[in-house]
């Protein structure tokens, strides 16, 4: 039997005052869909009529929180010689299907937390080199942009000059700003109108849920100076959980991750965590960014 996961994502801190809204996919692909046999097949098109509206090869549906279908399909397929993929190792196509929790957040569950992580444009991040002494190189458009704030990886934000003169103004603590330069090497831009956003500032070691995996999938405690991935739960994008008393007084507006994260090869990078006061510096402003909240957890 596989371990327990918590069901459509109800393992719920209600210590935080706040509730989100989950769903789960479950997604089977042409190299999986045709070795079930015709009674599963017919058996989860009957359970979800429209399992094949996005794939007609295969198998797709987002069940929504409580839906009492997920826990038969995936005992069904787990009776058929499958399994839900953790994104640890490269997926067995023969065997391990797409499962995945889904979180949504409302703009006003932010408000019970005083700590979150940023999310930004994928677009713009595409556009995001780091050179090989790890200065980031950006499509020259941006340089010309008067007002910009977005994610420019997991560690750092990139903000332009306007937006970096008005957190200074606000005195947020923990900032580092450092230069960034074009891609295009001929290009001709203001240098000064761009900047990468990061801290010099560390967070306290995470808690104990974070469960962190090497490269063979074991579990391991997180680590400041090597690299793991942390899985949580089938959530593809997850939260950090402190403890208490770590954070209770946390100072800084900008600070990093203690622990490496692994996102694959020689990939190892801390992650940037905000305070709440960032978070309202955005909102008055109106400055977009998406957010995911950091967990407070009970000592």
């Amino acid at each position: 039997m596989w371990p327990k996961w918590s069901f459509a994502g109800l393992r719920i801190h209600l210590n935080n005052n706040f509730i989100m809204q989950h769903d789960s996919v479950i997604k089977i692909d042409w190299r999986i869909w045709p070795s079930l046999s015709i009674v599963v097949r017919k058996t989860l098109l009957q359970l979800c009529p429209d399992g094949q509206e996005q794939l007609a090869d295969g198998f797709y549906y987002r069940f929504l929180a409580n839906d009492s279908r997920l826990s038969t399909i995936l005992t069904l397929l787990e009776n058929s010689g499958l399994k839900p993929w953790r994104q640890i190792e490269s997926r067995n196509l023969k065997s391990e299907f797409y499962f995945a929790h889904g979180r949504h957040y409302e703009a006003e569950d932010f408000e019970a937390f005083s700590l979150l992580q940023t999310l930004g444009d994928r677009k713009l991040q595409n556009y995001i080199w780091p050179a090989d002494d790890g200065t980031l190189q950006v499509k020259q458009p941006y340089f010309k942009r008067k007002k910009l704030i977005d994610v420019a990886n997991i560690y750092s934000l990139l903000v332009s000059a306007d937006i970096r003169s008005g957190l200074e103004q606000a005195g947020f603590r923990g900032m580092v700003f450092k230069p960034v330069v074009p891609q295009e090497q001929d290009a001709v831009v203001p240098l000064d109108n761009l900047w990468e956003l990061t801290s010099d500032q560390r967070m306290p070691p995470l808690s104990d849920y974070c469960t962190f995996f090497d490269e063979q999938g074991n579990p391991v405690k997180g680590s400041a100076e090597t690299g793991y991935q942390y899985i949580e739960d089938f959530y593809p994008i997850n939260e950090l959980h402190y403890p208490t008393e770590s954070v209770r007084e946390w100072p800084w507006d900008f600070a990093l991750t203690h622990e490496l994260f692994s996102y694959g090869g020689t990939r190892h990078r801390r992650r940037l965590v905000v305070s709440k006061r960032f978070y309202n510096f955005c909102q008055e402003r109106k400055l977009k960014l998406d957010w995911i909240p950091v967990r407070i957890d009970p000592d």
